[in-house]
């Protein structure tokens, strides 16, 4: 079982039946009432904001937020989550390679292609190709 279900199954035996009315309550606009009806733990309130990306391995902010302001001023909850993602961050800086930001996107590496067969960027803007058509045209090998 991965660190992150660990902290769910964690976090829902601190969940008291009063809280979980609290979120579900506040969560009207999230879950509606009909399957609200069918939410009899906080396991089960779990799989439902997954369903709906409402929570997610890194995005946890939401139920951060949820722990704040339903479980009556208690904050066990919340050093669960964050306790875990504190040693998700700790397990990031630890990898032998650094995340690209958001704006940036992967070099596209070409092997084992003679020089001549890799394609030229501005080739691309200037003709719309995209580069394994590019590759083909210059090789003489077309689909059709």
């Amino acid at each position: 079982m991965g660190d992150y279900r660990a902290m769910l199954i964690e976090l829902a035996s601190k969940i008291r039946p009063d809280d979980l009315r609290n979120m579900l309550f506040a969560l009207k606009e999230v879950i509606k009432k009909r399957e609200s009806e069918k939410i009899k733990t906080a396991i089960d309130l779990w799989d439902a904001l997954e369903d709906r990306e409402y929570i997610g391995r890194d995005n946890l902010e939401q139920l951060k937020h949820l722990l704040r302001s339903c479980m009556d001023g208690r904050t066990d909850g919340l050093r669960i989550v964050e306790d875990y993602e504190a040693k998700r961050a700790q397990q990031r800086q630890q990898l032998p390679f650094t995340e690209l930001p958001n704006s940036q996107s992967p070099q596209i590496v070409y092997v084992n292609l003679p020089p001549h067969l890799i394609p030229n960027p501005a080739q691309r803007t200037q003709n719309g190709m995209s580069y394994s058509d590019y590759a083909k045209q210059q090789t003489g090998n077309k689909t059709g």
